[in-house]
């Protein structure tokens, strides 16, 4: 069972499932499993991901996930100088990606052309294509909804 101090890791085939669903179409998650799924991101803890606050997402979330062999844990030893030691500030791909989508399905109940943006940022799977894709977007409707421009460039550290 999974616990809090547990760091969740995406198998090949949780890997497989985020991008390119159709090669495993045995594997059938509920939605808020799925977004769980791609924050995980193998660097931020069971808490760190359950603090996010994703409606429906507990502790046996990440069982069931693990048990659909999309997820494996990682357990750290607290008493580890690696760990004791504060790792340099970097962008997680899934946690960055997961806020942006959030902003923007926020945003499109008042402007509803922004919803093809959605899909186009969550095909990004890389920090520079989420990077490339903010650009487009700030290039194509950034002067229409420049709070949104701001709170995006602030998740990516730009």
């Amino acid at each position: 069972m999974f616990e809090l101090h547990h760091i969740p890791s995406k198998t090949a085939t949780g890997l497989m499932y985020i991008e390119q669903p159709r090669q495993v179409p045995w594997i059938k998650i509920d939605t808020h499993l799925r977004w769980l799924l791609i924050l995980v991101d193998g660097v931020l803890s069971t808490g760190d991901l359950l603090a996010k606050g994703l409606p429906q997402v507990e502790l046996r979330s990440f069982d069931q996930l693990e048990a659909a062999g999309l997820i494996s844990r990682q357990v750290i030893d607290s008493t580890s100088p690696a760990i004791q030691t504060p790792a340099p500030k970097k962008i997680a791909l899934a946690s960055a990606r997961f806020d942006i989508l959030d902003l923007i399905l926020d945003a499109s109940m008042q402007d509803f052309q922004l919803r093809r943006w959605i899909d186009q940022f969550e095909q990004s799977h890389s920090i520079d294509d989420l990077i490339a894709t903010y650009q487009r977007f700030c290039a194509q409707v950034g002067q229409q909804h420049l709070n949104l421009q701001q709170q995006i460039t602030t998740i990516l550290a730009l």
